[in-house]
C-alpha cells in the first residue's frame, strides 16, 4: 500500500531522505506499522525517529523500518 506519494522535485536540490522527511509521517505512523526502503534512506532513520519524538510519537523505533545491509 502507498501511504505517500511525494512530489517530484529536482534531484540536484533534494535527496531522497530529504523528501523522506518532508512527507511529515511523524503522527501518521504507530508501533505497528513497518515501512521497507532501499539502502539510500539508513542515515535519514535516526532524524526522522528524533521527529517523531518531538511530535510525541515515541512508539516509532528502528524496529518500525527494514533496509537492506549495507556492504562493507
Amino acid at each position: 500500500i502507498a501511504i505517500y506519494v511525494s512530489e517530484s522535485k529536482p534531484c540536484r536540490n533534494y535527496n531522497d531522505g530529504q523528501m523522506f522527511l518532508d512527507m511529515k509521517l511523524e503522527n501518521k505512523l504507530n508501533e505497528h506499522d513497518f515501512l521497507a526502503f532501499d539502502g539510500g534512506y539508513y542515515y535519514y532513520f535516526e532524524k526522522f525517529i528524533e521527529n517523531c519524538d518531538k511530535k510525541g510519537n515515541d512508539k516509532i523505533n528502528t524496529n518500525n523500518f527494514m533496509f537492506p545491509n549495507r556492504k562493507k
